[in-house]
Parts: structure tokens; C-alpha cells; sequence
């Protein structure tokens, strides 16, 4: 099953995302969830400190600019990301800006599948959108 999108239909769809990366001070990027204490004792958290140290940071986190005001970010996802890059005393962090006000609903576009799902989806992406 490979379809190809016609170019025109590919101009109309509007990016959630600049394409570049910007280089954000951890400092001025601001959670919308609040992250608990017992975090910290937890597996996942063990596991994206480990993999930080080991290969750096892989997916940058995604952040919108705060309407209010104009230094800050709102953080999307990328939570434990920013705690542990925190802990590690990392100052800035390579980051996706939303280009959409819709915030509440990017935090929910931007996670992906694991496991067996997420290669039946990365299958189903290629096929569909690339052309051949």
C-alpha cells in the first residue's frame, strides 16, 4: 500500500513545529504539569538519567512561547527531560517550538508509540507519505 501525496495538498498542511532547533536557558522554560516528588526514585526517571549521560539528549523537548510573556516557554513535553538536564546542571537545552496555540492538544500529537507499535507506525508513515 504506498500512496503519494499530490505536492499541493503537502503546501496547505500547516508545520506544528519550526524546522529548526533553538537553544532555550532551562531557566526560562516553565512546566505545564507539575512533576511529584517520588519522581526521582522512579525507573523511567533512572532511565532517561542513564541515557543522558550515556549518548546526550535525543529528543528535544518541545516548548511554545508563552504569550504573557515574551522570555519564557511553556513546556509541552519533555518534562522529566528538563528535571533531569536540571539535576545535571545543564543550563540550556536544544528544544522544538510549536508554531500552534493549541497547546493542550500538542502535549497529546507529540507522544509517540512504543515498542512493536511504533514500527507499524514509522511502517505506516513511509509508506503513506513518502514518495517513491
Amino acid at each position: 500500500m504506498n500512496k503519494s501525496l499530490d505536492p499541493q495538498t503537502l503546501e496547505t498542511v500547516a508545520q506544528a513545529f519550526d524546522s529548526d532547533f533553538v537553544i532555550i536557558p532551562i531557566a526560562s522554560i516553565l512546566p505545564v504539569k507539575a512533576i511529584e516528588k517520588t519522581v526521582k526514585s522512579s525507573h523511567k526517571y533512572r532511565q532517561i538519567l542513564a541515557s543522558i549521560r550515556e549518548v546526550g539528549l535525543v529528543e528535544p523537548p518541545a516548548v511554545i512561547r508563552d504569550s504573557r510573556d515574551p522570555g519564557s516557554y511553556l513546556l509541552l513535553d519533555g518534562h522529566l527531560r528538563i528535571e533531569v538536564l536540571r539535576d545535571l546542571g545543564t543550563t540550556e537545552v536544544e528544544c522544538l517550538i510549536s508554531t500552534d496555540d493549541e497547546a493542550s492538544c500538542l502535549t497529546v500529537s507529540v507522544k509517540k508509540p512504543s515498542g512493536c507499535s511504533r514500527t507499524r507506525s514509522a511502517r505506516w508513515l513511509y509508506s503513506t507519505f513518502c514518495v517513491k
